[in-house]
């Protein structure tokens, strides 16, 4: 507890049952708390589907994984009449640490046949109140999306609502899995309202890592009716509108990053190469940069506002061990499927970092940058420049 948000925090206690012993009942992971007019609501859990499955009783390795997996014997864990899986909630006493009510399932447990079945619960379970409705916020067992469901009690009676967002912006739009705009992974976050707008909070993956993460914030829409349309990944965070073509910006702000074919990288690190947010330390500094950039990779930022931009600067190297570069060339485009408006060659870069210029004829407006490489050798991207007349 602490008396700020910012801290610092000093610890209160495990959360007890009333005996003083610590509460384990379900799987107690990834928890979330809600002052419910003076009613404190914890929300936690954990889901796999191995109990749903249909051959689960002939695979003793399915009860073996939840075992080594949570801690608990098997006899435990078979003698929950649902499931020791799943989100659950319960009532803690004014001293925010006792339990005061009994420990129940949020939402079924099993899916199959519900309006979950499409986007299971996983972890990261996260509770809101607005209005008089409860927004229950989820990472899905698709593992690359924070969904959410719905209902006018905060214990019982929630419908499934829809994804808030993708990190690989899967389903947007109709967006397949295999088209993912990213590498795909874990993501865990919530929403909230700052100054009249609401954001989803989320993070994107880095380093080839389903462990190394990118903290990420996306305007989302509340309508009238209470939903939240799914809302498309960018560049923006914060800044409410898109962001102004003027000055300098890290390529590492990129919300498109494919080569065309990558990795969905649920809890794993990848040795094979294709471009990715990375870094290298030079003595005390830490420099960020877009690396492993091969043939075909299109990296992109959304969204730009181009108020009288005549010439556009990106700051680019080889990839180490790759140098000089031959044939390697950027074409920027305003407009994911349009023509060229820009075009950077790169012959003999080398593995230091290069300033590369070219003119640019575009109207004024808002407009996504797309930087589409070619070339037989990798390359890695700092920064884009925006200069205007």
């Amino acid at each position: 507890v602490a008396d700020s948000p910012a801290g610092p925090y000093a610890f209160l206690g495990f959360v007890q049952n009333p005996d003083g012993t610590p509460m384990k009942k379900y799987i107690c992971f990834d928890p979330a708390v809600i002052n419910d007019e003076e009613t404190i609501r914890l929300y936690y859990g954990t889901q796999y589907d191995y109990e749903e499955r249909e051959d689960f009783s002939e695979h003793p390795e399915y009860l073996e994984k939840e075992v080594g997996m949570f801690g608990r014997s098997a006899e435990e864990i078979l003698s929950y009449p649902d499931s020791i899986m799943g989100p659950v909630t319960v009532t803690l006493a004014e001293d925010m640490i006792t339990v005061s009510g009994s420990v129940r399932h949020l939402i079924p447990y099993r899916v199959k046949g519900t309006d979950f079945e499409a986007h299971p619960f996983f972890e990261g379970a996260s509770i809101r109140k607005i209005g008089k409705k409860y927004y229950f916020i989820y990472s899905s067992l698709l593992n690359h999306e924070l969904c959410y469901a719905t209902s006018e009690h905060p214990d019982r009676g929630f419908v499934f609502g829809g994804t808030i967002v993708s990190n690989g912006d899967v389903g947007y739009q109709g967006r397949r899995t295999e088209d993912r705009l990213n590498m795909t992974g874990t993501t865990h976050g919530s929403i909230l309202q700052i100054n009249g707008v609401w954001y989803v909070f989320y993070h994107r993956l880095t380093h080839k890592s389903d462990y190394s993460r990118q903290a990420c914030a996306e305007r989302i829409e509340l309508l009238e009716d209470g939903s939240i349309p799914q809302t498309e990944i960018t560049s923006c965070g914060l800044n409410v509108g898109p962001l102004l073509a003027c000055g300098t910006y890290p390529a590492v702000i990129c919300c498109n990053l494919t080569n065309g074919h990558m990795p969905h990288g649920s809890n794993r690190i990848y040795d094979s190469s294709f471009p990715n947010v990375t870094h290298r330390r030079i003595g005390n500094d830490v420099e960020r940069y877009v690396g492993e950039i091969g043939d075909g990779t299109l990296i992109g930022f959304k969204y730009f506002a181009f108020r009288g931009v005549k010439r556009i600067g990106i700051t680019v190297a080889a990839e180490s061990g790759k140098a000089p570069l031959t044939d390697s060339v950027f074409e920027l485009k305003v407009s994911e499927k349009g023509a060229p408006v820009a075009r950077f060659d790169l012959s003999k870069t080398t593995e230091e970092w290069k300033d590369y210029f070219a003119d640019i004829e575009v109207r004024d407006g808002v407009y996504p940058v797309y930087l589409c490489y070619s070339g037989s050798e990798e390359c890695r991207l700092l920064s884009v420049t925006f200069f205007a007349g």
